[in-house]
This record gives structure tokens, C-alpha cells and sequence, in this order.
């Protein structure tokens, strides 16, 4: 399982610049999910129990229903910081985003593909021409949509 520690852990809401930090929320609490599988990397998610409220002054993030299907070809969007050309180890200063379709699972996992590593639990977006992707190196994004 991870080994995660609280102290390593903050929170920002609404950041849309490296240059312009917030102030951040201090996590109190990591709640890593029990059915966390190290070698498939499945059900790899965790809830941070903050020390204090969040003020929002932008709105969350949704996510789908746990049991919601999503569609292959549902668009939705990647967004974070991290370098966006694979070889130039420049990272963006600035959020990115970009407009992504829903993948199906047995598309995901076809050998020009991930080669089965893509569970049932697990969400595949992009784009199968190419051209657009999340974060090259840094794995920092998140998806919603």
C-alpha cells in the first residue's frame, strides 16, 4: 500500500499560476482505499481530511457517480501543471487544459495500447490521433468533465 504522510500533503483551491500561490489547506487526515492493489495500481485513489474548511471561491471539481458509466467518446477535460512537450523539461507556469474523449477499456487495453493494464475501475481519456495528452512527465493533472 502507499505509505503517505500528512505532513508531505497540502491543498490548493483555484490556482491558475505557479507564480501566484494561495494559501494553502494543511491536510489532517489521508484515507488510502482498502482495496488499493499495488500491482495493478487499481482503485489507486485516497480522501485528504482537511484541517480547516474550504473557502470556495471557485467551484469543485464534480466527479461521476461510482457507479455512473461514462460513454466512450464523452468529452471531458485534463488540466494541471507539468511540462507539456515530452524532452524539453520546461513546466508550464500556468494551468492547462485540454478537451479529451472517453476511451472504452478494451480500446485502452489493445496492444498498441496499454497492454491490459487499464482496469475496470480505471477512467481512459485522450485522443487517438494524438496530439494531446496530460502532463508529459510530472503525472500531476486531474480529470473532470
Amino acid at each position: 500500500a502507499h505509505s503517505l504522510l500528512v505532513e508531505n500533503w497540502k491543498v490548493y483551491g483555484g490556482m491558475v499560476s505557479l507564480d501566484n500561490l494561495r494559501q494553502p489547506y494543511l491536510v489532517k487526515t489521508i484515507l488510502l482505499n482498502e482495496n488499493y492493489n499495488s500491482q495493478t495500481n487499481d482503485q489507486d485513489i485516497a480522501l485528504l481530511r482537511l484541517r480547516s474548511p474550504v473557502v470556495f471561491d471557485v467551484q469543485p471539481a464534480c466527479l461521476p457517480a461510482f457507479d455512473q458509466e461514462i460513454p466512450p467518446g464523452t468529452k471531458c477535460w485534463i488540466s494541471g501543471f507539468g511540462i507539456t512537450k515530452a524532452g524539453s523539461g520546461i513546466v508550464s507556469r500556468d494551468l492547462m487544459e485540454v478537451t479529451v474523449d472517453i476511451i472504452g477499456t478494451q480500446v485502452c487495453n489493445s496492444p498498441s495500447g496499454y497492454r491490459g493494464a487499464v482496469t475496470n475501475n480505471m477512467i481512459c481519456a485522450g485522443d487517438l490521433n494524438g496530439g494531446k495528452d496530460s502532463c508529459q512527465v510530472s503525472g500531476h493533472f486531474l480529470l473532470h468533465g
